[in-house]
């Protein structure tokens, strides 16, 4: 059986070779029988020192939560894992991984897995939630110690709102705010999750001494947070139609 996945490799060795995913093999022994010039750039080693070795033993450091070629062969089960943190040894990067049984007639020949690097994509993206965060829980410093709060869809569509509340709460109290206008007039479409995270936001401006006015609310967003249950009543909040009637 092992012959036969080896004779399965090498007619498709020559395509795979140039594949820009890294591909590694290994047989139902967890001996490494394949791999192309792409996983040993990713992983680090060199073809001729690994084949017909232990895959254990590519990274005998590696978390078991990295061995997903090796538990697909083990469990019989295939796997697949989005932005897959590798990070141990001199390791601190990020893999779209995929794997596949490889069986005949009912009997496990092996696994194949295919992998690819998306950490400079992870970290770009990560770059970019950290500024909107930042840009969204950005406060607009008016006189007499008051304050703009610009809310817009992306916070619900896009990030942690909860994130945001502290990071809004922490803004007060360091710009020593006395009033807060938090302004939904950019939000198109919110859920239940928002309002309860607003609502605890109004909660903890009342403990902060911060009277809220709220403005800009559309008529789908009314609705929406009546249907949901979620009541600002009990924070005392002003309700203005725009922005600019507030000022």
């Amino acid at each position: 059986m092992k012959k036969s996945i080896l004779e399965v490799s090498k007619h498709k060795t020559q395509v795979m070779d140039f594949l820009k995913n890294a591909i590694l093999i290994i047989d139902a022994d967890y001996m490494v029988i394949y791999l192309n010039p792409a996983c040993e750039k990713l992983l680090k080693v060199n073809k001729e020192e690994v084949l017909h070795k232990s895959v254990y033993d590519l990274h005998p450091d590696a978390p078991e939560d990295v061995r997903h070629i090796e538990n697909t062969v083990k469990y019989r089960r295939p796997a697949e894992v989005k932005r897959m943190p590798y990070q141990f040894g001199e390791f601190n990067s990020y893999f779209n991984l995929e794997t596949h049984l490889l069986e005949e007639n009912g009997e496990v020949l092996g696994a194949m897995a295919e992998f690819s690097d998306v950490t400079e994509f992870v970290l770009e993206e990560e770059k970019f939630k950290l500024n909107l965060e930042q840009m969204a829980s950005s406060i607009i410093l008016l006189p007499e110690g008051k304050g703009i709060l610009p809310l817009n869809q992306t916070i619900i569509e896009d990030l942690e709102i909860d994130l945001i509340i502290q990071k809004v709460l922490m803004s007060v109290s360091e710009k020593k705010l006395t009033s807060l206008i938090v302004d939904l007039s950019s939000i198109f479409e919110a859920n239940e999750h928002f309002f309860h995270s607003i609502n605890g936001l109004l909660n903890a401006l009342k403990l902060l001494g911060v009277s809220v006015i709220i403005t800009g609310i559309k008529p789908s967003v009314a609705h929406e947070m009546a249907v949901s249950g979620v009541s600002f009543n009990q924070h005392k909040v002003q309700f203005i139609r725009s922005l600019r009637n507030a000022l």
